[in-house]
């Protein structure tokens, strides 16, 4: 999986994780325990996500 080296919108983050724009909506949102959390950061009304958060993630999962 290539990440790329910039903050990633929620619809590039689905793409990359093959996964639903609201599954990552919810994940960031709604998680279903304290693991499920997916890392956002909020720029004015735009959220985005840092792929290096994103690796971390995944590497827990």
């Amino acid at each position: 999986m290539d990440f790329p080296n910039r903050l990633t919108t929620v619809k590039e983050t689905a793409e990359l994780l093959s996964i639903s724009d609201c599954k990552v909506r919810d994940l960031i949102a709604r998680p279903k325990t304290s693991h499920d959390y997916l890392p956002s950061h909020h720029i004015g009304a735009k959220v985005v996500l840092d792929p290096a958060e994103i690796k971390e993630w995944l590497s827990q999962r």
